[in-house]
């Protein structure tokens, strides 16, 4: 599939066949955890997101093409922007990948696909994207239920292990949740068992 060679060259920095993780990711707290099931909270950090219409693989390839060309150089530097100069003289910026990337199933033929921005930014600081179909937002007060479940990604998958997440919450009475989402840590190549994939479901936080 198309959007696997994209995802793979996007995720190629610091991560190999057996699983070796280099890029940043958010920093969260741990507050519960029981066998493959955590609740999290999360400090606050940014991302940059795209909506595309399609199902999982079209949607996944198209919003990964967006958000890596804007990582990778299709933006304005913030500086530039702020001095006001004209698009054809302002400098772009070339940033680091992270991780995860997310995808939420807003509707039911719409995807929103989000990057991780390095911590290094601000909303002050970080470049501004040349596509109108990314927006940046910050992310705060997020807690979450998460299931660590390896392997392949699909929809199929965060669907069914959503539902399990869903009773085991019901179960530790920690509330209801709300949209899920699945989060990838790693390039297709990766091993299979050695795979970070994550099904997560959004909490009130506490």
């Amino acid at each position: 599939m198309k959007w696997l060679i994209l995802f793979g060259t996007v995720l190629s920095t610091g991560c190999s066949l057996i699983g070796i993780r280099n890029e940043e990711v958010p920093n969260y707290k741990v507050v519960h955890t029981e066998g493959a099931y955590e609740i999290r909270e999360y400090e606050t950090y940014l991302i940059a997101e795209t909506t595309v219409e399609g199902d999982y693989d079209e949607a996944t390839n198209e919003g990964f093409r967006r958000l890596a060309g804007y990582i990778f150089g299709k933006n304005i530097a913030r500086s530039q922007v702020r001095e006001g100069l004209q698009a054809k003289k302002v400098s772009s910026e070339k940033m680091a990948m992270t991780a995860p990337v997310e995808m939420v199933k807003s509707q039911d033929s719409f995807w929103i696909i989000s990057f991780v921005m390095p911590s290094e930014y601000n909303m002050e600081t970080l470049p501004v994207p040349k596509d109108p179909r990314i927006s940046i937002r910050e992310i705060k007060n997020r807690k979450t239920a998460v299931y660590k479940a390896g392997g392949f990604h699909s929809e199929t998958k965060m669907e069914n292990h959503a539902e399990l997440l869903k009773k085991w919450l019901e179960q530790q009475n920690f509330g209801e949740p709300s949209q899920s989402s699945i989060m990838v840590y790693d390039p297709p190549w990766t091993i299979p068992f050695l795979r970070r994939t994550e099904i997560s479901l959004e909490l009130n936080p506490g």
